[in-house]
């Protein structure tokens, strides 16, 4: 059962954070610099992986995904979902198809889990999921990054990603400097990124919390 006091000292530390963070989707010029950056070059499909509404899904097993991303120096974007699962259909048939989102998808090793597989079950506890779709993007040395919401506006799902993947640090690292300095102080791309973060699909998002405040 989660704690009710990290729970509501998580709130204590997002709640500025949600209202800092909607003034700063408007600095667009600040953002876009930071992304310019950062951009990542698109990169051919190899044999490691198939293709499937244009997106190539790594074929294999998950820890030889994550030893391919740190070999090739690349995101991982895992995707936790199942074929009955409602919203999971929205993601493949709303987002995944996207032809930017296609686009996007060249610049990390894509990996899908059918939630409904007794090995997906395994992975789900080692990655904490707690419902369908989890999506998570881990940087190079498998440290998560974000943890996209299920709700998210399909136009905000390729701005988080491109957040995520500009500042390649791990979520908790963020929320710490964030913390610390104060939200005024705090990069806008790292406010919207905890803003976006689907912190009710995350069982440590207590523990990431607690640590960040002490």
């Amino acid at each position: 059962m989660r704690c009710r006091a990290g729970a509501l000292s998580l709130f204590t530390v997002l709640l500025p954070l949600l209202l800092v963070a909607q003034l700063a989707c408007s600095n667009k010029s600040d953002l876009d610099q930071a992304l310019d950056a950062h951009a990542t070059a698109d990169h051919a499909t190899d044999a490691g992986h198939a293709e499937h509404d244009g997106i190539a899904w790594f074929e294999g097993d998950v820890d030889e995904a994550f030893a391919l991303a740190k070999q090739e120096n690349k995101p991982l974007f895992l995707y936790w979902g199942a074929v009955w699962c409602p919203p999971c259909h929205y993601l493949k048939t709303k987002v995944f198809t996207r032809p930017e989102f296609v686009a996007q998808s060249r610049a990390f090793i894509p990996v899908y889990l059918d939630g409904d597989t007794e090995r997906a079950q395994i992975l789900g506890e080692r990655y904490q999921t707690t419902g369908y779709p989890t999506v998570i993007l881990f940087n190079p040395a498998g440290q998560e990054m974000t943890r996209l919401l299920s709700t998210l506006p399909v136009d905000r799902y390729r701005e988080v990603l491109d957040h995520a993947m500009a500042r390649m640090r791990p979520i908790k690292e963020i929320l710490a400097d964030v913390v610390d300095t104060g939200p005024g102080a705090a990069d806008p791309i790292d406010l919207n990124l905890l803003a976006f973060y689907s912190w009710g699909q995350d069982q440590a998002g207590d523990s990431v919390a607690n640590a960040a405040t002490g």
